[in-house]
């Protein structure tokens, strides 16, 4: 009976064990090191920052709706990075996000980090913590959103 007992709770312990590092980010490390060596920013400074990392494969329809929903957001503290280098999205994301705000990845360094994914990526940052993350995905725009309001607030 105590042996019954003992594995009933080994085994609710490592559910939550799994359950809980599933929300995890497994890259934070990597994001840190790419935005500090490469893009010369140190999210500590900031009160809150906001990432995305736009992959390079264009899809047409689905790309369109990430770029109009990136654009509807606040860009304070915020960057894109992309290694698409079509001209015509570098100047639609400098015209809306702003010069400053978007890093052009010319020499495929995403990948050197391991920042390669097949969808879109969000990751917000408070205070140097990571927050949130989410890929961009039209369905989830609405969570996603709200989760960008709540970590923008002081």
């Amino acid at each position: 009976m105590i042996f019954m007992n003992f594995i009933k709770y080994a085994l609710i312990l490592s559910l939550i064990s799994i359950l809980s590092s599933c929300t995890k980010f497994e890259r934070n490390e990597e994001v840190i090191k790419f935005l500090k060596k490469e893009a010369r920013i140190d999210i500590d400074t900031f009160e809150s920052f906001n990432l995305f990392i736009l992959q390079d494969q264009i899809c047409g329809a689905c790309t369109n709706s990430i770029l109009s929903f990136i654009y509807g957001l606040d860009h304070k503290n915020s960057m894109v990075i992309t290694s698409n280098e079509s001209k015509i999205l570098i100047k639609q994301l400098k015209n809306n996000i702003g010069e400053a705000n978007v890093f052009i990845d010319k020499n495929r360094l995403i990948e050197r980090y391991g920042l390669r994914y097949a969808k879109d990526l969000i990751i917000i940052y408070k205070k140097g913590e990571l927050k949130y993350y989410a890929f961009l995905k039209e369905d989830d725009f609405d969570k996603i959103e709200k989760n960008f309001i709540k970590f923008q607030e002081k």
